[in-house]
């Protein structure tokens, strides 16, 4: 087995956790999304050799993409657990590897970049992935809620006290442009990003004097009747199920718990 570990993915390599992510979610029937813009990954590789090799630089055209066996991709996360820096992993082997060893393999190999951060991992409940992670002992915190809203449905009649300074703009990548945005307010703030007729919405702050006054509400209404002008069809978000008042505020509005991620972190 070879460990390529790296912070850039080559056409041959995204291709192939594309595959292999696929193949994940047909065998256990989740909808894990393509870890396409994690920070950094380590993907392990089948070259019919028992010795584990681990190497910083290697040539992608030599690698034989159908040999994925599996994958992890970590996310600096701008948030801290317990004092420290969370680092979020996504973990992935491929449903005819598994059983081999291959996510402790690579979860060793990660050991020295690990050792400073508090690490986690969102899985499906019931998943082998979840089988594997708790073997290493990792607990229990939280469940991640995903949640839409089709801005049909939107409650978006209110009264507004103030005016949501709301902008706009197109970031260009090699993948293609998209547009993102942030909305303002005296009261607080959000970001946003929108895909085709959907919006992703993130960031959701109300200052702390201002909280349980209807300003995170009002916000964002404001926004949400922006994009149906702009016309979008849906909204969706992400709330941790231990913020109880987010909850309740999205709920009002009108979206819909539509998946459920459990967070584990690993035990030092």
């Amino acid at each position: 087995m070879v460990i390529i570990k790296t912070d850039y993915l080559t056409d041959d390599m995204l291709d192939s956790i594309t595959d292999l992510v696929l193949d994940v979610n047909e065998a256990d029937n989740v909808k894990y999304a393509v870890p396409d813009d994690a920070d950094y990954y380590a993907l392990m590789y089948d070259d019919n050799d028992t010795e584990v090799i681990i190497s910083e630089e290697v040539d992608a055209d030599e690698l034989d993409p159908d040999a994925l066996m599996g994958f992890i991709a970590l996310y600096e996360m701008g948030e801290t657990h317990d004092n420290e820096t969370v680092l979020e992993l996504s973990a992935f082997t491929a449903p005819k590897h598994r059983r081999k060893g291959c996510f402790k393999t690579l979860l060793s190999s990660l050991s020295e970049e690990l050792s400073d951060f508090a690490v986690r991992f969102a899985v499906y409940e019931g998943t082998s992935n979840l089988e594997a992670l708790k073997k290493t002992g990792a607990e229990y915190d939280h469940d991640e809620l995903m949640m839409a809203l089709m801005l049909s449905d939107a409650k978006l009649i209110g009264n507004d006290s103030f005016k949501a300074d709301i902008e706009i703009e197109t970031v260009h990548t090699e993948e293609g442009d998209y547009e993102e945005g942030k909305v303002t307010t005296p009261y607080g703030e959000c970001f946003f990003k929108l895909y085709g007729p959907r919006a992703y919405v993130f960031g959701i702050l109300t200052y702390e004097s201002k909280r349980r006054m209807g300003y995170a509400s009002s916000m964002l209404r404001q926004l949400f009747n922006k994009l149906k002008e702009l016309g979008m069809d849906e909204v969706t978000l992400e709330v941790s199920s231990a913020n109880k008042p987010a909850k309740s505020l999205y709920d009002k509005l009108g979206f819909r718990t539509m998946d459920r991620l459990s967070y584990y972190y690993m035990i030092k």
